[in-house]
């Protein structure tokens, strides 16, 4: 079978779509934990402030396990003159970009019960964010075949890289904008306005150069498409590679959501920084992860998925590891070395994360939309587990040495154990390389 061709320009049209989730989620990520901890920190010795902390902050993730495999599956069934994603950008994104502006309006309310309109706001906007996330990544491998998927993968991360360094550089140094309009700071509404509006115009771009291609006449004819019938056959099948995948996944995807969830409340409870200093320190990360992004996808097509993952899993260990022993060996250069360090972790995060949902979309038989569900109910999960998991540590680990806001210390060496666990079980990972979809294929 002949080699197709690959298009860049289509695959960063495409990564617009994730884009926008990385611009939004950066920002949502850095700002909502402190937050929340503006509302409840008062009673501290009363509550365990990280653990409520770690609980609303999987709220956007229950969402995504619950309705991103639904939604996801359902889009491989979607017949529209639109096609069968853009139906679903064309609703969650502008929804999402309206309330996404609502939520620094909300964190500003200088009242107890402020807290409840900031849950009710983060929810309508979860729910909206949950109804394109998915559908959006399942577009790039309905244009590109196997062989070059990895590497159209590492320009989707790309997108999403320069997301988050937007949100970690522009974001956080808007928030930073002195005066009031009201009780409402401007900067913070400044900053997320900002993001709302680069959403909309993505969504614009992409309505004007993409059209979605004709389903294929052997995924028209499936009667397995939906989210039920793919983990269905995953874990029914012989080749136990699935469930090693999914469960990888997982595990180090509890890894980064300590470093999303906690890391601002780090950097104000441990290295003593204003919270946009600390929020400004994962560009460093992001934009590591952005110029690798794509070369990552290289390094795959030469030495293997699994073995790119893996080198990515021990180097991101051993980073993250190091981290928390940086205020001892170099106190007077804290904010320096600890950058580094997110430097260099964000090139392996780059290994692991552009390969991931490769492996999982190539045992997927061509339904991609369902089988990008169940990248993301796995990923959402760990999204749901590891925020409340990690917070429970940080505050108990604070309760035994006096410090009712919690030990934030602790969120490393639970980053490290849990990699370890993915590193074991990319171990029993034996398929799921390029070309094998089409192998597949020609079989049948």
């Amino acid at each position: 079978m002949a080699e197709q061709k690959f298009s860049w320009s289509l695959t960063f049209i495409i990564g617009l779509g994730f884009f926008t989730t990385a611009l939004s989620w950066s920002l949502y990520n850095t700002f909502l934990g402190p937050y929340i901890q503006d509302f409840i920190g008062v009673f501290a010795f009363l509550i365990p402030v990280p653990l409520i902390i770690g609980l609303v902050m999987v709220l956007d993730n229950i969402t995504a396990f619950i309705l991103q495999p639904i939604i996801g599956g359902r889009s491989d069934k979607t017949r529209t003159r639109w096609g069968r994603r853009m139906p679903y950008l064309l609703v969650g994104i502008p929804l999402a970009s309206v309330f996404f502006i609502f939520i620094p309006i909300a964190g500003a309310i200088p009242y107890t019960w402020g807290f409840w309109v900031l849950i009710a706001i983060i929810a309508i906007f979860n729910v909206s964010m949950a109804i394109y996330r998915a559908p959006t990544v399942a577009l790039m491998p309905d244009f590109t075949p196997s062989e070059h998927r990895t590497k159209a993968n590492g320009v989707i991360n790309l997108m999403g890289g320069i997301g988050s360094i937007i949100a970690f550089a522009v974001g956080t140094t808007l928030y930073r904008l002195p005066g009031y309009i009201g009780w409402i700071p401007i900067g913070p509404l400044i900053s997320f306005s900002f993001a709302s509006l680069i959403m909309v115009l993505s969504l614009l771009i992409i309505m004007w150069r993409l059209k979605e291609p004709p389903v294929p006449e052997d995924v028209e004819e499936r009667k397995d498409l939906g989210i039920a019938p793919a983990v269905k056959e995953v874990f029914r099948s012989k080749d136990r590679t699935g469930i090693y995948i999914l469960f990888a996944i997982f595990s180090w995807f509890l890894a980064y959501q300590a470093l999303e969830a906690f890391f601002t409340l780090y950097g104000e409870n441990v290295l003593l920084i204003d919270r946009a200093s600390a929020g400004f320190m994962l560009t460093a990360f992001a934009l590591t992860f952005v110029l690798f992004a794509i070369p990552a996808g290289f390094i795959a097509n030469v030495i293997s998925r699994k073995k790119a993952i893996m080198i990515g899993i021990v180097g991101f260990a051993i980073c993250i590891g190091i981290i928390p022993f940086v205020p001892i060996l170099a106190p007077t250069m804290i904010y320096i070395f600890t950058m580094a360090l997110l430097l260099i972790a964000g090139i392996f995060w780059a290994m692991i994360n552009v390969q991931s949902i490769v492996l999982v979309w190539e045992i997927g038989k061509r339904r991609m939309g369902s089988f990008t569900g169940i990248y993301y109910l796995f990923a959402s999960l760990a999204a749901m587990v590891g925020p409340v998991l990690c917070g429970a540590i940080i505050w108990y680990g604070g309760v035994l040495i006096g410090q009712p806001l919690g030990n934030y210390v602790l969120m490393w060496p639970f980053s490290v154990v849990v990699l370890i666990i993915a590193f074991l079980l990319m171990l029993g990972v034996k398929s799921g390389e390029a070309g094998e979809e089409e192998k597949l294929a020609v079989q049948e």
